[in-house]
């Protein structure tokens, strides 16, 4: 009778269960490296978890929006100001965007309270500013009247310490609170009188925001409200009946525009008008998929990370699995008994990753709440990107697992069972494919590049990120994993001419050469958190370019000025004042100053019988950006229109010499420019002003009654440009003779200086509570610390860098300690432990980081230099940094905890 040897139904399902058995007592039995791989694994998970979570926990969803924003209140009606009647709102967005319409030049629009619909009862709130004196300081705070206790608005006004006031009493914000330093029971000040603080109010309005502002709450009717007239209105609306969009659209005619919870709960088609919030939706989107880009790279690091451990963890399984073949195990069931310990180190790192994840954004947030902050609107958890990431991890480790699982399973189990072991051969088709997915990348990533290019206006960037962005992120990754591919072949080279090394590097490269399982795969993790911190420093350089160019600066980073305006000089002339003396009170806050310089210049001025002269610098037609675009000359992309003001700092025309630029430029002006300035040219830091080597000055005289131009001239001035270390949003310099000879009159306008230290507002408050009547002390609020995020990159990659260094450096000692223990039984000196693990541990950094740097480099420049609005900007010397720290940092930290002599046993001699 013939027997039957083919699988039976449900053998698979039995192997692979006999699989999971045994993988799962391996992880109980190698604690120490099954918590390593399920940290790895869980650790990217986590992270992209969090900035998910924290996303989504900033914008507000539409019942948020309802409570916030209307309370139990069906709409309400606001002011459209526009100019015509056909004017239409964006339908969640009243206050924002519109479409103007026609102007009608009789059109008149009506009050919100004449329009109100039937059926409805009405609370109003206004709107409006005041200040609030600290001192002799005036703080300009947000004024906000409403019925602030009313149950309709439980949900927005929440009540953190106080009582409801019967009286003429005011409620702060926290920041203003804090700013006054005032407690409950006390009073503020303010231009309509002082009036009792009975509590501070937390304004869910102004939630998700990212800003706090200072605000003043009170009731509609309290004095404060009565006497501003220049107050925002908004009529609530409260009744059965929704307001419907077509409804909308009849008051948007008559000039008024509304905000509707029934339109929010179901919004027009977007066909109709396009929605702001269709816009963030289309950001929130593209800021995830960068997200999931992103932790794919690190998934891919740490997965490969990954793969060295199972792979050493294989190679001591090898007897077993040896037994395992030789009783007639298949070679798919030795394969998926390697694979099973991925499948379960990897189910547990992803829902560890989910979990621990999930925990601390939803502790950031409920923190950031208690503390009242209006960074997030509440905890939102999307289920979607969350099972995506758990997925990606569980991916990452058991591919990590099969490639070693795949390579045990073809070994001979005759030669595993007399514990003989050679080098395995590299195929050759390995290095080809890993070409070949190199060109593949190139393509893909040159797809990207091309729809970006073939941008016509910046309004497309957006829509079309959802395609290049994947583009992009996929050509990276292929470049990545040919990069990857081609490792092998790599360290097989370095092996191949490791002879005129001397011993111990010698023997650490042919040891990498001989042990790829190992090596190529710890090589990898390095580069693939090498490429990774390229391509976010590259990108965070960039981004912070492109906003330094919108910020609108008056000062240098860290100068302060004091203003003169206001202070009386005594009639004088010639210098009246002491800078020095000006200044003491900045140092008595901040400490010394390391700078002081009198600025003078032309003031514009008033005069009762005569009216007001205002001068402007006129910005010739051809230099405009709408010019540029027509001609298609410069980055049109990237372009504004230059501006500029007088400020608390610098006039309009700045009257001095060396020290007077050196304020303005950040830094010492060039022989050329100061030849300029003798010459009798004005000095301005934009070249756009400049026609034919002349910049034109418009002064108007306008009547003190109505504002009507009584008079109007033009001065050509001949100017040069000077490069500025930040290009400061105000006029020009000119030397004292020029204006001399056109007969400008000059005047001290402000002290500047360079301050020891990045002031905060209430160091500031406390510096103006110090300075004479008529001094007031201004200084530039910093922009995002680039510099530091970009050093903080650095050393963040740079620690990860060295943590794949140094736990290869620990693979290596645990699978080499067989080899470790032959040279110490036939004299290996004990250093030479240390040298070769040092070496291994700097090789893995060299090599990794060396093609990191390629790998990441190549698609960020590709990417933000395609991308017209954006100038490319790339951080060498942090990424010189990086080049030079991981490897050295990897080398000296396994050189300083690899101990000299180990243990050894008799057996483990004899083996």
């Amino acid at each position: 009778m013939p027997v039957d040897v083919t699988a039976h139904r449900g053998s698979r399902w039995q192997s692979f269960r006999l699989a999971l058995r045994l993988a799962g007592r391996d992880a109980l039995n190698h604690r120490g490296r099954s918590a390593l791989i399920v940290s790895l694994i869980a650790l990217p998970v986590a992270a992209m978890t969090v900035i998910v979570l924290l996303l989504t926990s900033t914008q507000a969803t539409v019942q948020e929006r309802i409570d916030a924003e209307l309370g139990t209140a069906q709409a309400y009606l606001t002011p459209l100001n526009t100019e015509g009647s056909g004017a239409v709102q964006d339908p969640t967005r009243p206050t924002g965007p519109y479409f103007p319409g026609e102007p009608s030049p009789g059109f008149v629009p009506k009050e919100p309270s004449s329009v109100v619909p039937e059926g409805y009862t009405v609370i109003e709130e206004r709107d409006s500013q005041t200040f609030v004196h600290k001192g002799k300081l005036d703080i300009n705070a947000r004024l906000v009247g409403s019925d602030l206790f009313n149950p309709a608005f439980e949900s927005r006004f929440s009540l953190i310490e106080g009582s409801h006031a019967t009286d003429d009493g005011v409620y702060l914000s926290p920041s203003l609170k804090d700013r006054l330093g005032t407690e409950i029971g006390e009073s503020i000040s303010t231009t309509s009188g002082t009036y009792p603080v009975r509590g501070v109010l937390r304004d869910s309005l102004s939630s998700g925001a990212g800003h706090n502002r200072d605000s003043i709450y009170a009731s509609t009717s309290h004095p404060l409200l009565v006497v501003s007239e220049s107050a925002q209105k908004r009529l609530y609306l409260f009744g059965d009946e929704p307001l419907t969009w077509p409804q909308i659209r009849e008051l948007n005619a008559q000039g008024v525009a509304a905000l509707s919870r029934a339109v929010l709960l179901d919004p027009p088609e977007k066909t109709e008008l396009t929605s702001a919030a269709a816009a963030q939706e289309r950001q929130l989107i593209t800021a995830i998929l960068g997200v999931s880009m992103v932790g794919i790279l690190v998934l891919a690091e740490v997965g490969l990370l990954a793969g060295a451990a199972f792979a050493v963890g294989a190679k001591n399984q090898r007897r077993m699995l040896a037994l395992l073949a030789a009783a007639g195990g298949e070679k798919a069931t030795v394969r998926s008994v390697v694979t099973a310990s991925g499948v379960v180190l990897g189910a547990l790192g992803a829902i560890a990753g989910v979990a621990v994840g999930t925990g601390v954004a939803a502790a950031v947030v409920h923190w950031s709440l208690s503390q009242y902050s209006p960074l997030f609107v509440g905890f939102h958890v999307l289920v979607s990107p969350l099972i995506l990431f758990a997925l990606l991890g569980f991916a990452a480790s058991v591919i990590a697992a099969a490639v070693p699982g795949r390579a045990i399973a073809k070994q001979d189990a005759f030669n595993s069972l007399k514990s003989a072991q050679a080098p395995s051969r590299l195929p050759r088709k390995i290095p080809v494919v890993g070409l070949g997915l190199v060109g593949l990348s190139l393509l893909i990533g040159g797809a990207g590049v091309g729809i970006i290019l073939g941008l016509e206006n910046p309004e497309q960037y957006g829509p079309k990120a959802i395609v290049f962005i994947p583009l992009m992120a996929g050509g990276t990754l292929l470049f990545l994993l040919g990069l990857l591919m081609c490792t092998g072949r790599i360290v097989v080279l370095m092996g191949k001419f490791a002879g005129i090394l001397p011993l111990a590097p010698r023997m650490a490269v042919r040891d990498a050469s001989r042990n790829r399982g190992r090596s190529v795969p710890s090589i990898a993790a390095v580069l693939a958190a090498t490429a990774l911190a390229a391509i976010v420093m590259v990108g965070s350089a960039t981004f912070a370019q492109e906003q330094a160019g919108k910020r609108h600066l008056t000062l240098q980073s860290q100068q302060g000025a004091i203003s003169l305006l206001d202070y009386e000089l005594d009639g004088r002339e010639g210098p009246t004042i002491d800078a020095h003396h000006i200044a003491s009170p900045v140092e008595s806050v901040l400490g010394p100053v390391r700078s002081t310089t009198i600025i003078s210049g032309v003031h514009d001025s008033c005069d009762q019988g005569k009216g007001c002269l205002q001068r402007e610098f006129m910005l010739p037609p051809r230099n405009t950006c709408a010019a540029k675009a027509e001609r298609n000359v410069g980055d049109i992309w990237s372009c504004t229109d230059p501006f500029a003001g007088g400020s608390l700092a610098f006039p309009l025309l700045t009257v001095g010499g060396a020290e007077a630029l050196k304020a303005m430029l950040g830094q010492e002006p060039t022989p050329e420019v100061l030849q300029a300035l003798k010459d009798g040219k004005m000095v301005v830091l934009e070249p756009a002003w400049i026609e034919d080597g002349y910049v034109s000055i418009r002064s108007r005289t306008y009547g003190a009654e109505g504002g009507d131009v009584l008079d109007e001239g033009r001065l050509e001035l001949p100017a040069v440009a000077a490069e500025p270390v930040a290009k400061l949003s105000v006029g020009g310099v000119i030397s004292v003779q020029t204006a001399k000879k056109y007969g400008f009159k000059v005047e001290e306008f402000s002290v500047v200086m360079d301050l020891p230290s990045q002031p905060t507002q209430v160091e500031a408050d406390a510096i103006n509570l110090e300075l004479e009547s008529g001094l007031w002390f201004a200084f530039q609020h910093p922009g995002p610390p680039t510099e530091k995020i970009l050093w903080a990159i650095a050393g963040i990659a740079s620690l990860v860098a060295l943590t794949a260094a140094s736990i290869t450096a620990g693979l290596a000692l645990a699978d080499g300690r067989a080899d470790h223990m032959t040279l110490a039984g036939v004299g290996a000196a004990p250093r030479l432990r240390k040298a070769m693990t040092a070496w291994q541990s700097g090789l893995t950094a060299v090599v990794g980081v060396g093609l990191g740097l390629a790998a990441g480099l190549l698609p960020a420049i590709a990417l933000f230099g395609s991308a017209r609005e954006y100038v490319l900007v790339v951080p060498w010397l942090q990424l010189g940094v990086l080049l030079i720290l991981v490897p050295v940092a990897g080398a000296a930290s396994a050189w300083l905890f690899t101990r000299t002599r180990i243990p050894m046993a008799r057996r483990g001699l004899l083996q």
